[in-house]
């Protein structure tokens, strides 16, 4: 029975490689759209996990089944695979439960779906809109690695340079976007939260992000050895701005750590219109991006913070929320790109993979344009791709 049983487990991932059908407690559930921010990085990076587990143990099954057919015959052979079936079998259980508990997560995370909010809110219905455009813009290029698949494998190498760089672009025009709102939706925060609030909200000086502000710095100063000395002054801007806030950090003085971001976010936006003008190293520019993208991010954490912490209302912080959803998805679609072009050798599993995302995408397409008629009629969402 035991034996049967096992047998029935490795026929079912076998059965992976050609079939989609499941069972159903081993499926991996689908995030559901109205899941965004930290909590929809998080589930998606551990779903990403799962479906490369559940691909690894089909290629072991298929070697496994290959290597102990019917045609094993020495008894040698056939006590190392009982010992690679019973591991096998070990292995297969944990993804089952591991699928299982990520199943349940995602449930959690659906049922605690905000109710879609009925009352006219313009500024997210503006966030809303950037991460309509991202949406889109991404299912275009989704489309086109469709169409890159039919190519032969030297057309296609052209084409994925082509595509990355208008991944980059695109990627970067968004991000600053995204820099935009939190940056702007942090200066609301200042005006409408007392000071002891600010100050009580400790918690703040603990967030993940400021391990990142050191990288950054770093990155910037190995850019200067590398550019003419205009650029090296723009650079050592930045390098200022950011020794300015981690200084304010390191006293743990939310208020001054405040003010010293939103001192740089509008340093950045006054040199950001400065950026195509003879002479600009394209690498000092995609660095204003990068910081761009942390600033962002380092506003939106400074906002969630002050919101645990004080009595204003949780629905400020959406923007800052969906602002970072938006961050979240540039940062997925950077790992699935990567993902994809190193697996493009086996391109029915990239095909596959694309559909699924943009199937899933697509749903969130829907339930954007939904929501932005809902927040502000006046909007203009254009036709669905």
């Amino acid at each position: 029975m035991h034996f049967a049983l096992h047998k029935n487990l490795i026929l079912f991932i076998f059965a992976l490689a050609s079939s989609s059908s499941l069972m159903s407690e081993c499926e991996i559930a689908e995030i559901p759209a109205c899941v965004i921010g930290t909590q929809r990085m998080l589930l998606d990076d551990a779903r990403t996990i799962l479906v490369q587990r559940r691909d690894t143990l089909k290629d072991k099954v298929a070697r496994h089944n290959s290597r102990c057919g019917p045609a094993v015959r020495s008894q040698r052979d056939k006590a190392d695979c009982d010992n690679a079936q019973r591991q096998l079998e070990n292995e297969i259980k944990q993804y089952c439960s591991a699928a299982q508990q990520f199943n349940s997560e995602v449930m959690t995370a659906k049922t605690a779906c905000q109710v879609p909010n009925l009352a006219l809110n313009p500024k997210l219905a503006a966030v809303y809109l950037i991460e309509l455009s991202a949406v889109r813009a991404r299912m275009a290029r989704l489309r086109k690695v469709l169409d890159i698949l039919k190519k032969s494998d030297e057309e296609a190498a052209k084409e994925w340079e082509i595509l990355h760089e208008e991944t980059v672009q695109q990627g970067n025009e968004i991000d600053w976007q995204a820099f935009l709102f939190a940056t702007a939706g942090l200066g609301q925060f200042a005006t409408v939260v007392s000071a002891d609030e600010i100050r009580n909200a400790q918690a703040i000086q603990r967030k993940a992000i400021w391990t990142e502000v050191p990288i950054e710095r770093a990155k910037l100063q190995q850019l200067m050895a590398l550019v003419d000395e205009r650029n090296r002054a723009i650079l050592r801007e930045v390098i200022g701005a950011i020794d300015r806030i981690e200084v304010a950090h390191r006293r743990e003085d939310n208020i001054e750590s405040l003010n010293r971001m939103l001192e740089a976010a509008k340093a950045l936006q006054e040199r950001m219109t400065h950026l195509n003008e003879p002479g600009i190293d394209p690498k000092t520019v995609n660095v204003f991006y990068e910081f761009s993208v942390l600033m962002g991010r380092m506003a939106i954490s400074f906002g969630t913070g002050i919101v645990e912490r004080s009595s204003v209302a949780a629905s400020l912080l959406e923007p800052l929320t969906e602002a970072g959803a938006i961050y979240v998805m540039i940062i997925e679609e950077d790992r699935q790109f990567t993902r994809l072009r190193s697996q493009f050798a086996d391109r029915q599993r990239v095909r596959r993979e694309v559909n699924e995302k943009l199937s899933e995408l697509e749903n969130r397409q829907q339930l954007l344009v939904t929501e932005i008629g809902r927040m502000d009629p006046s909007a203009k969402v254009g036709p669905k791709l």
